[in-house]
């Protein structure tokens, strides 16, 4: 074993008594340990007799605390870029990264340094600079030149590829490392399990309905990459183009809504297509049955059934939902008489109504003229003229 070299002591350096006010050492003229340094660039000035690998520096400007880590970038170790912030070995960190693209869709951050490999313990808090764009539904990160790495983001249940807007400046997004991909939640996203409804999967998706999902698609579903069902899938007025993998563990159906003038299919819901008025020449079709209205009364079949509760002077109609219904209608008396001047006519109109709207006028003149009307029943009025009018014209509305 050899010898030390240098000024040997064989016992530790210590004050004569505990309580005097002096320091043993000063630990910026040590070897290695723990140094303190007012700004960075003092910290880099510290003199390779005094560097040791894995020694500390608080440097106080910055209030950070940083380790010389051997091979970070190099193995010299006056290298300063070897110094990293220390923040607690790494696991359980979290790492605030600014990143940026120049093709759109490749994004680059650095940390200055603090991060040595991808660890799935860290949990990386990113600010993309830029909205992503390119036609290829992809997108990556590379950290401190670590390795680029695909970016995934979570999708109910199942991992799918960022498409073209996904990444926006809007928010600071969650992101960790799965060992594989770089895992992104979106916190646009809510409490809620993140599932969007696509009608085609591209051959790189893999879409996840959960249990207690739907997963409703108007028009066709095409399937080219994997659609996992534990829920229900439902496909309206439209087919399943499936040249991927459908897993099928809950339930799947396929409706249709038919058009109620055109051929109908199984399961229908007929609805009208587009405002609709019956007349004397129409035709209408009702799933293979055709209805022909061939004169301006006409009889409905038993093919075409319409509510029932009609009675005589009913309209049907129908509310925003397309809901028919009678109505009741608006009814009408009309008569013309000869009134003498200051005389009371009895009017039977048959309405049988307590509210009424009563127009009078001078049939030979056109001219309105002025009456009194007395009510003296559901069906009778009492009119008086003022004047002579030999052709008056009565219309009564209820």
């Amino acid at each position: 074993m050899s010898k030390n070299i240098g000024t040997l002591v064989t016992a530790a350096i210590r004050p004569n008594d505990s309580l005097d006010l002096i320091a043993s050492a000063y630990a910026n003229e040590i070897m290695g340990g723990l140094h303190r340094a007012t700004a960075s660039t003092d910290r880099d000035s510290i003199i390779e007799a005094r560097r040791e690998w894995g020694m500390m520096c608080y440097v106080i400007d910055q209030n950070k605390l940083y380790q010389l880590s051997y091979n970070k970038v190099s193995t010299s170790i006056i290298d300063n870029r070897n110094w990293v912030q220390f923040t607690g070995g790494g696991n359980g960190s979290v790492i605030h990264l600014d990143a940026d693209t120049s093709n759109g869709y490749g994004y680059t951050a650095s940390g200055s340094n603090i991060i040595t490999s991808y660890s799935k313990d860290a949990l990386y808090i990113v600010n993309f600079k830029r909205t992503n764009t390119g036609s290829g539904a992809s997108a990556s990160l590379n950290i401190d030149s670590l390795g680029e790495k695909s970016l995934k983001k979570t999708s109910g249940s199942s991992l799918t590829n960022i498409i073209t807007g996904d990444l926006t400046t809007n928010y600071q997004y969650y992101i960790t490392y799965n060992g594989t991909y770089f895992e992104l939640l979106n916190p646009g996203g809510g409490s809620s399990s993140g599932l969007s409804n696509k009608y085609y999967i591209d051959s790189t998706e893999t879409v996840t309905v959960p249990s207690s999902n739907q997963y409703w698609i108007y028009g066709d579903l095409t399937i080219e990459g994997t659609l996992d069902n534990y829920g229900q899938v439902v496909v309206v007025n439209g087919d399943l183009q499936n040249t991927g993998s459908f897993n099928i563990y809950g339930t799947y159906s396929n409706i249709y809504f038919a058009e109620i003038d055109g051929q109908g299919q199984e399961n229908y819901v007929p609805r009208w297509k587009s405002s609709y008025v019956l007349t004397a020449s129409s035709s209408i079709y009702d799933d293979t049955n055709q209805v022909i209205i061939s004169s301006p009364t006409f009889s409905v079949s038993n093919n075409f059934i319409l509510p029932k509760g009609a009675t005589s002077g009913y309209v049907l109609t129908s509310d925003s939902n397309g809901v028919a219904t009678w109505q009741k209608g608006v009814n009408k008396y009309t008569g013309t008489f000869s009134f003498p001047a200051n005389a009371t006519q009895s009017i039977t109109h048959g309405l049988n109504s307590k509210s009424i709207i009563f127009n009078f006028w001078n049939e030979d003149t056109g001219l309105p003229a002025t009456v009194n009307v007395y009510k003296s029943g559901l069906n009778t009025i009492d009119v008086m003229s003022t004047v002579a009018v030999v052709n008056g014209r009565v219309v009564i509305i209820s």
